[in-house]
């Protein structure tokens, strides 16, 4: 419902755990039932924002290279 209030032209940026396989997701630290209500790998969130009217802008894995694992940032921007 939030992402389909927001407006033309706004940019959002989210930081979130990313995973390469859903199938080894109960192995990950960031895996905790009841907490998270979505788990994605990097084209499934794509494609959920996409899904709002969002364009992806930029993708950067520098938390993770700061030591925060398997954390990815994407700066989306509503474009209908």
């Amino acid at each position: 419902k939030l992402l389909n209030k927001i407006n033309k032209d706004i940019t959002i940026i989210i930081s979130i755990p990313i995973f390469e396989n859903l199938l080894k997701l109960p192995l990950s630290k960031h895996f905790r039932l009841n907490e998270h209500l979505i788990y994605f790998t990097e084209n499934g969130i794509i494609d959920y924002f996409k899904k709002y009217g969002f364009n992806i802008l930029e993708i950067n894995d520098m938390e993770t290279k700061a030591g925060r694992e398997e954390i990815k940032t994407f700066v989306f921007k509503k474009e209908i």
